[in-house]
């Protein structure tokens, strides 16, 4: 790869791409809460539930209270089947709120009410709009057995609706930071969907140091249905990286993905050096696969700590 190609610095920014992050239900609208009413100006936040009451609580430039004639603003009560009636119901409105939008984030959490049954109804309404939908979702921990079935059947109707969806197991953050209480664990997910959603947004909309393509980016994510995230943070390279790819956030390998957005921040520690050894060593992990597009950004930051975040697509294994 020539220099020319890896650091592509644009005098401007990608700002034509409108970009839309809606949270639905409970679980999705708390994972968009730290975005604000315009995630720092790279995209629209719509909070949507069943639940009256926990609307209130949600910071979102736009929130959307589902299914007034089934549920009486009251929530779904954990039934999913109530919850798709409700985003039924609220269909052509939510078609209304996206129309005009090129990308939508649809984030949810699997097992519950609102979440699992409305998400897929938001997703095909962002496609109808004429928008890409993008889901990232959460899965309920080994334990909750049974949540985790319900949360299968509602996920693979999301799958199917969606461009590609970013699935993320809640079980993973016991398996990295086990010594976190419950609380501090949710908040640590929110934070990745949240930084997650920001950092793709930003190279998208924002100039950077290397910007990605809505085009590119539409590539990669039609590289496969279902997808996870991989990121860590340290400011030795190989820990970095080996951290990063060891441990995604959906099944326990990324070998056979066939598509990734790997995306770099930092501040001053982050040298053209650094940067390419990063990427070098991320794309060897991946097994030699061949649609990566890069993404990089100065977030600021004072201290050596880099970040490595990427979207691994393709990873086709049946949802267990």
């Amino acid at each position: 790869m020539s220099d020319s190609n890896f650091l592509h610095r644009l005098d401007g920014g990608t700002g034509n791409v409108r970009i839309a992050v809606v949270g639905c239900g409970g679980a999705g609208c708390n994972a968009i809460g730290s975005l604000g009413i315009n995630a720092g100006g790279v995209a629209r936040t719509i909070a949507v539930n069943t639940d009256a009451a926990h609307l209130l609580t949600v910071q979102a430039g736009k929130k959307l209270l589902i299914g007034r004639n089934i549920t009486a603003g009251r929530g779904a009560g954990g039934n999913a089947e109530t919850g798709r009636s409700a985003a039924e119901e609220a269909r052509k409105t939510v078609r209304e709120e996206l129309s005009g939008t090129d990308m939508v984030f649809v984030i949810a959490g699997m097992g519950g009410g609102t979440g699992s049954g409305a998400s897929s109804v938001i997703a095909s309404a962002a496609r109808e709009a004429g928008a890409m939908p993008i889901s990232i979702v959460t899965m309920p921990f080994s334990f909750e057995r049974g949540r985790r079935e319900r949360a299968k059947d509602y996920l693979r109707e999301l799958v199917h609706v969606s461009e590609s969806t970013v699935i993320l197991e809640n079980q993973k953050i016991i398996e990295l930071y086990p010594e976190q209480n419950v609380y501090s664990a949710f908040g640590l997910m929110n934070t990745l969907i949240s930084d997650l959603v920001l950092n793709l947004s930003s190279t998208l909309v924002k100039p950077s140091l290397i910007n990605v393509s809505y085009g590119d980016f539409r590539s990669v994510m039609r590289t496969g249905k279902t997808s996870t995230l991989i990121f860590n943070e340290n400011s030795d390279i190989d820990v970095l990286v080996r951290g990063a790819v060891t441990k995604p956030f959906f099944q326990n390998t990324i070998k056979a993905a066939k598509g990734a957005l790997i995306h770099v921040s930092g501040g001053s520690a982050m040298t053209l050096g650094r940067m390419h050894r990063i990427i070098a060593e991320a794309q060897e992990a991946l097994g030699g696969c061949s649609n990566v597009i890069l993404g990089a950004r100065d977030d600021g930051r004072k201290n050596d700590i880099l970040s490595l975040t990427a979207v691994v697509t393709g990873l086709e294994q049946a949802i267990s």
